[in-house]
């Protein structure tokens, strides 16, 4: 179905990537990836202690972006032309 976690934990600054997939395009759209991103920033802060998670996306990733935002994540910034994909330089 898909996965969401943590990587690349840097436990000095606290602060890890954050990342989610969900693998049956069906269940795209039903709130899935939300609430997951709720869940996992609430373990990271809580439990992990954690002061900052960091999202990776592809600007042009407009569910992916909503998603975020609702699970409480601000943008803070752009890497133009970071990847290249469906025959042109996308945004992260």
């Amino acid at each position: 179905m898909g996965f969401s976690g943590l990587r690349s934990i840097d436990w000095q600054s606290r602060v890890a990537v954050s990342g989610s997939v969900i693998g049956i395009r069906d269940l795209w759209g039903g709130g899935l990836g939300t609430d997951s991103a709720r869940v996992r920033s609430r373990y990271a802060f809580e439990v992990l202690g954690l002061r900052m998670l960091i999202a990776t996306v592809i600007a042009d990733n407009g569910a992916s972006l909503a998603m975020l935002a609702k699970a409480g994540y601000t943008e803070v910034g752009r890497v133009p032309e970071r990847y290249w994909k469906r025959g042109a330089y996308r945004d992260q």
